[in-house]
């Protein structure tokens, strides 16, 4: 059957977040209970989202800002990205994961959400060849 199929166009945004090590006993037990799937965004959701994360916005945005204000742009794109995912996962499971989980994270929904169909390469396996010079 030819034509467009939404659900092998684009893969659902189902998340896990359990099994992520961090210090605090309160975030662990928060990050366990973490998973699920995110409801697809809006249209002006996803707009919104883009607006605020644009790479050149926020590289000029960073040269500017003192370690306050990096702390506060990062709360910033965390309320964005709960807001694109409708609360799931939440504000407070998106700021209790580590730095390096949270950038994936961010990295990951956002990638999907701005070209759903290109994939990553630590998500989907490149299917074209690879050839020698």
């Amino acid at each position: 059957m030819a034509g467009f199929k939404a659900t092998a166009a684009v893969s659902g945004l189902s998340y896990d977040f359990s099994g992520v090590e961090v210090a605090d006993d309160d975030d662990a037990e928060l990050l366990d209970k973490a998973k699920g799937t995110t409801p697809e965004p809006s249209y002006a959701q996803v707009r919104h989202m883009q607006a605020a994360t644009a790479p050149a916005e926020i590289n000029r945005a960073m040269a500017r800002m003192d370690e306050d204000e990096l702390l506060e742009r990062d709360g910033a794109i965390a309320e964005i990205i709960a807001g694109v995912t409708s609360g799931k996962p939440s504000l407070e499971e998106i700021t209790a994961l580590p730095f390096r989980v949270r950038e994936a994270y961010v990295g990951w929904i956002c990638g999907e959400l701005n070209n759903p169909t290109a994939g990553t390469g630590s998500t989907r396996r490149s299917l074209v060849p690879v050839k020698n010079a």
